[in-house]
């Protein structure tokens, strides 16, 4: 079931982060946010009926939307592009004037032209990772290629291209590649790719709670960390590296597709917070030819997709 507006304590209006970009406005985005979690909201006992009622049906639908504003979730679903509904929402919520008020008394630097500085995770040797670090710095570009193993990106250090070690999973790993790469381009960054990610495992908890570490976040770790080098680039841009999983239910790879919908679904959001800031969230979804499966589509044109974002 996919749920719309209900009044539930899950929409109470939370404080933000110390480093959220909106901080600066916490006041007057709580103020709007509770209102908004009033309007059009179904009371919990009605919503519960609602659900009781279609579940008890001796053939249930498989998907049904419940709630006021279910209806128009859906219609936005099918039918109004993901660019057109982030503008939607960025509006709705307000995030357009807070991000305003915001810019206007912290102004980011110059737009840089020319050559971009990029950071890549995961560029192990055979997947995309390491495809997308030699390709950007074919064209010229500035990279910054990392992996949890050095030794697994040989063939990237011995064409020049500069290779640090990171573990996503790792907090204090990222901030000391963030603290590198700050030293080394002045405390700037033009592009983040965040590509590290876990492959299929074996039904196993542990391994599914590490997947999701890796695939998910760890990629709010990332752009949180590195937020503050893309905003002094003044065109600072993020692309996150997915999968069709996130949309197509592969069996036995429950895990994985889970994860990858997630991603999917923060992905969106992140481009809805950062719009207003002029950040470009790059959503690249697609099948590839790499170290972890073999499938129909090559990573040459999966490197198209992504680096023509």
């Amino acid at each position: 079931m996919v749920t719309g507006g209900v009044k539930s304590n899950i929409a109470r209006p939370r404080s933000m982060p110390e480093n959220s970009l909106y901080k600066p406005m916490e006041d007057l985005y709580l103020k709007k946010r509770l209102n908004m979690s009033q309007e059009n909201a179904m009371p919990t006992t009605q919503y519960a009926q609602e659900v009781a009622k279609e579940v008890l049906k001796p053939k249930s639908s498989v998907w049904f939307w419940i709630a006021n504003l279910s209806s128009v979730a859906w219609f936005a679903d099918r039918f109004i592009p993901q660019s057109l509904l982030t503008a939607i929402v960025a509006k709705r919520f307000g995030l357009d004037t807070f991000a305003a008020r915001i810019a206007s008394s912290n102004p980011p630097k110059s737009i840089a032209s020319g050559k971009k500085s990029v950071l890549i995770t995961g560029c192990s040797t055979g997947g995309i990772g390491h495809a997308l670090a030699k390709e950007f710095y074919s064209r010229g570009h500035r990279v910054f290629a990392t992996a949890r193993r050095l030794e697994s990106m040989s063939e990237l250090d011995s064409l020049g291209i500069t290779v640090l070690e990171l573990d996503v999973t790792n907090v204090e790993s990222i901030r000391q590649a963030r603290d590198k790469i700050a030293s080394i381009m002045d405390g700037k960054l033009d592009i983040l790719v965040n590509n590290a990610t876990m492959a299929l495992v074996d039904e196993d908890f542990d391994a599914a709670r590490d997947m999701f570490a890796v695939n998910v976040f760890a990629v709010i770790s990332m752009v949180q960390e590195f937020l503050p080098l893309l905003r002094a680039s003044g065109d600072g841009r993020v692309a996150q590296v997915e999968s069709i999983n996130s949309i197509f239910p592969v069996p036995f790879w429950g895990v994985y597709n889970s994860s990858k919908a997630k991603l999917h679904a923060l992905s969106n959001t992140m481009r809805a917070e950062l719009e207003p800031f002029k950040y470009v969230s790059s959503v690249c979804s697609s099948v590839y030819q790499g170290h972890q499966l073999d499938y129909w589509r090559g990573q040459n044109q999966y490197c198209k997709t992504i680096i023509s974002t």
